[in-house]
């Protein structure tokens, strides 16, 4: 499974490898391990930093470690430093892959989103798009 990591540390981590931070990250407890996510966070979600690393770990090793918050749209996991160095070294991911990856992800949620509204506010939301096109020249025609 590939987890993803933001960060400020990148030098440290590809040189070190992971380590713990502990903290509550808004919850009612302090908690320790690496952050990590099923798709790259941004400073909207709480993630900080300027550099998003990937590392592959397989799916069973992660999900004990996972942190369900109702409402979120990915998966996190809080997992403790020396099981995730254990799989290797994370790699950078290039900012265009990243833009692709981010790109993927909200069409996907779009589509899903679409697919949740009846035929009829979809045909109902269709028409107030196409409004401001026909108004403009940019219609049919």
């Amino acid at each position: 499974m590939k987890l993803y990591h933001r960060t400020h540390a990148c030098e440290a981590i590809l040189r070190d490898g992971f380590r713990d931070t502990t903290d509550t990250y808004g919850m009612n407890r302090p908690c320790t391990g690496v952050w990590l996510s099923e798709e790259p966070l941004s400073f909207y979600e709480g993630a900080k930093g300027d550099m998003l690393l990937v590392i592959e770990v397989p799916r069973r090793t992660v999900e004990e470690w996972e942190v369900v918050e109702e409402g979120k749209p990915y998966r996190r996991f809080l997992i403790p430093a020396e099981i995730v160095n254990r799989h290797g070294q994370p790699k950078v991911v290039a900012e265009e892959e990243e833009e692709r990856i981010l790109a993927s992800l909200w069409a996907a949620r779009t589509e899903a989103r679409l697919s949740a509204i009846s035929a009829a506010e979809r045909e109902k939301q269709e028409a107030e798009i196409e409004k401001p096109r026909q108004s403009s020249g940019k219609g049919k025609g």
